[in-house]
């Protein structure tokens, strides 16, 4: 099982550090540090040989390595990776770090994987029809 996992999710990581290399983005941060954020943390390091500039995650938070998203620094040649694929989570995730990083800096490594793209296209056609219906 965890061969599959490192196997699998490892394609995904390399593939999506290296779409930002090619971009000339080499600043990272991980972001929360769960299985997939420790696999990413190595794939950076050993693979890319990149050193992340720190890593979010609230319940980890220790203020040397490690921070809450709150007290995270943030700049502008830095790239969020959303190293999550939780479902339960997904939205939460992402909106919370939204809040602190402009979109255009936050790499979501599993965008594609559960075409998440087309379910917030729901969204904003259900967001818009409740506008309509309110003003009807």
């Amino acid at each position: 099982m965890k061969y599959n996992f490192w196997n699998s999710y490892s394609k995904i990581v390399k593939t999506k550090i290296s779409e930002q290399l090619e971009l000339g983005h080499n600043k990272f941060v991980i972001y929360p540090f769960g299985d997939i954020g420790v696999l990413t943390k190595y794939i950076l390091n050993n693979v890319f040989n990149i050193n992340e500039e720190y890593i979010i995650d609230n319940s980890q938070a220790n203020n040397q390595n490690i921070f809450s998203l709150q007290d995270a620094k943030w700049e502008r040649d830095i790239y969020i990776l959303i190293c999550s694929e939780n479902s339960k989570y997904y939205h939460q995730i992402r909106e919370s770090i939204l809040q602190f990083v402009p979109a255009e800096n936050v790499i979501d490594l599993f965008e594609d994987k559960y075409e998440r793209i087309e379910e917030k296209k729901v969204y904003e056609t259900l967001a818009r029809l409740e506008e309509f219906i309110i003003h009807e």
